[in-house]
């Protein structure tokens, strides 16, 4: 009996069969691939893993996840703080009379909430509004405003224009003239 003579080289326990021994571990411990040695369950409180926030156990490895509004780094255990970079932002807003007025209430609640959500300054943020019926209306430009402020009183402001849709000459407005320096 392997078990019995101590010969067996079992980490934590041997269990005799007829002609052979098997190696068993602990409670919260795992056999190892050589079949003798065992390693806790959790990899993440047997080593010292390096994770900045969370460790996450995976087969007989783990990774790092990081909390929400962080990335991970490239070393894989760091975690950075996500940035806002800059963006020029801007809306293209359906003021046709398909729309309705009631509709076109909700796109500048939703428009608001957008504005809300960024840092508005012309190193952050700068967003701009178009509306379009049968012309299109440059509500404000992306070097209008400087504060969210002054931006949203500006969407609450806008007059709702109700008549023909013209989304083409809106899209094509934008790409010509919303985005040019100057």
């Amino acid at each position: 009996d392997s078990c019995a003579l101590g010969d067996h080289g079992c980490e934590h326990s041997c269990v005799s069969s007829e002609d052979s021994f098997a190696c068993q571990c602990f409670e919260g411990y795992i056999l190892r691939e050589d079949g003798k040695t065992c390693r806790r369950k959790d990899v993440c409180q047997a080593i010292d893993h390096g994770c900045e926030h969370i460790c996450v156990n995976s087969d007989n490895s783990y990774t790092c996840k990081c909390l929400e509004g962080f990335q991970l780094a490239e070393d894989g255990k760091r975690c950075r703080k996500c940035t806002e970079g800059p963006i020029d932002l801007v809306f293209v807003i359906d003021g046709s009379k398909s729309l309705g007025e009631e509709n076109f209430e909700v796109v500048k609640q939703f428009v608001t909430g957008i504005i809300d959500s960024l840092t508005i300054s012309p190193k952050a943020a700068r967003v701009g509004l178009l509306q379009y019926s049968t012309q299109v209306r440059t509500e404000f430009t992306l070097r209008n405003f400087n504060s969210a402020k002054d931006m949203k009183k500006a969407v609450a402001h806008m007059k709702y224009m109700g008549k023909g849709s013209m989304t083409g000459l809106a899209l094509k407005h934008m790409f010509e003239r919303s985005f040019t320096q100057g």
